[in-house]
């Protein structure tokens, strides 16, 4: 897309201070910090010869020099500071600014930078507007989205903390991502739960902090030695409960409400079973006897309190 002359106009100014500072600086170097192509750095330039001061003459001129593809500016005719922020553009990069710290974890190196740069201009600028009036609010479910995407592109795991709606609690996680989905109006992480040792799903919006780890082993499954087989027929008669949705990308479908699971750790699921009217074990067999066992056990002992 090519530019207008404003743009042009607006690099010109900053070209001449930036030169003046970085006296030398070859042609190749200054397109690459002006993000431009050497050839419209050696138009600028050639354009530098012709500006100066009223009268135009050689002696009001910009003195620049060009040789051996190194740039030198002897008189930059009152042009050797940088141009100043107006005010429309002052109140763009404090708002930008903002948004970055909203983005940036506090544990990030360049957070402190940021917030150093963010009270300069808050000092400079608080006259016009107070840095109070300034109050960015980023979506979390985006960052946390993008983050879990360079997470599966680069093989890496993820630290969360996650926040249980049904239990409002809060707990710090190690994931090992598997795959991101749209389900609804959420959007979901699979992926492998360290804390847990099993997979997981977990609702974007319910990430409160997020941040790569480098990969780690998913462990063995445990269950060939619980002595029971390695999937679970189960009846979920309510999609709605946290179990399903934590589960449901282990859970492969078989009817309306007949899934199939991998399971790692039996008791984790008697666990849930006991607690929740909504599952029911089908098979194995033996499985299903553990939680009989198990309910009339905890039965027992309610009797016997009472």
């Amino acid at each position: 897309m090519s530019e207008n002359a404003a743009e042009r106009a607006l690099r010109l100014l900053d070209l001449v201070p930036f030169v003046v500072n970085n006296q030398g600086i070859t042609i190749s170097e200054l397109a690459s910090r002006f993000s431009v192509t050497r050839e419209e750095i050696v138009k600028d330039l050639n354009l530098l010869f012709l500006c100066g001061l009223p009268g135009y003459t050689p002696l009001e001129l910009i003195d620049l020099s060009l040789e051996d593809d190194v740039v030198v500016i002897r008189d930059p005719q009152n042009l050797s500071l940088p141009r100043n922020f107006n005010y429309s553009e002052s109140i763009v990069l404090r708002i930008a600014l903002a948004a970055l710290q909203e983005i940036i974890l506090k544990s990030d190196p360049r957070y402190v930078t940021l917030s150093n740069l963010i009270r300069k201009l808050e000092d400079t600028y608080s006259a016009e507007i107070p840095s109070e009036a300034f109050h960015i609010e980023i979506e979390k479910d985006k960052i946390a989205l993008e983050i879990a995407r360079q997470a599966l592109d680069q093989g890496l795991d993820l630290n969360i903390k996650y926040l249980n709606k049904t239990k409002d609690e809060v707990t710090e996680r190690r994931i090992s991502p598997q795959r991101i989905r749209a389900n609804e109006n959420k959007i979901q992480l699979d992926g492998y739960c360290h804390l847990s040792n099993d997979s997981r799903t977990f609702n974007l919006n319910q990430i409160l902090e997020i941040r790569l780890l480098p990969k780690s082993k998913i462990p063995e499954p445990a269950h060939a030695s619980e002595g029971f087989g390695s999937e679970v027929e189960l009846e979920i008669n309510n999609q709605d409960s946290q179990f399903f949705i934590e589960n449901e990308a282990a859970l492969v479908k078989q009817s309306d409400n007949k899934f199939v699971m991998k399971l790692h750790n039996p008791q984790w699921l008697i666990r849930h079973a006991m607690s929740n009217k909504d599952i029911k074990i089908i098979s194995p067999i033996a499985l299903k006897e553990s939680l009989l066992s198990g309910a009339e056990a905890a039965l027992t002992r309610y009797r016997d309190s009472n």
